[in-house]
């Protein structure tokens, strides 16, 4: 399996959508890009996390009782350690387990 890369347009679809998914990332000052209600929905979405670690995030999916088709969004600094997390989350059978291409630098 290969985890499916995203890019700021599918991001953006997703804010712009108002579509549920589950965002883990680092700190990130979203406020730049995204204002009023798209700014709400994508801060309801984002599950901030103090590393890029598939353990961290494995743990907090399991805590929050998410089903293996939720939308999983992995954000790093450059896409390369969430393009790893992605895949070996849906190595676990989280099928919708993505990560953002170029992380942070896409945006």
């Amino acid at each position: 399996m290969s985890a499916f890369p995203l890019g700021f347009y599918q991001i953006d679809n997703l804010v712009q959508g108002h579509i549920p998914f589950a965002l883990f990332t680092l700190e990130f000052p979203f406020e730049k890009i995204f204002k009023g209600e798209e700014l709400k929905h994508l801060q309801r979405q984002v599950i901030l996390i103090s590393n890029i670690d598939q353990n961290e995030i494995l743990s907090v999916i399991e805590q929050r009782g998410f089903k293996k088709d939720h939308p999983i969004v992995v954000l790093d600094e450059d896409g390369k350690k969430a393009a790893i997390v992605a895949e070996a989350l849906e190595d676990m059978g989280y099928i919708n387990a993505s990560f953002v291409l170029d992380g942070f630098q896409s945006f």
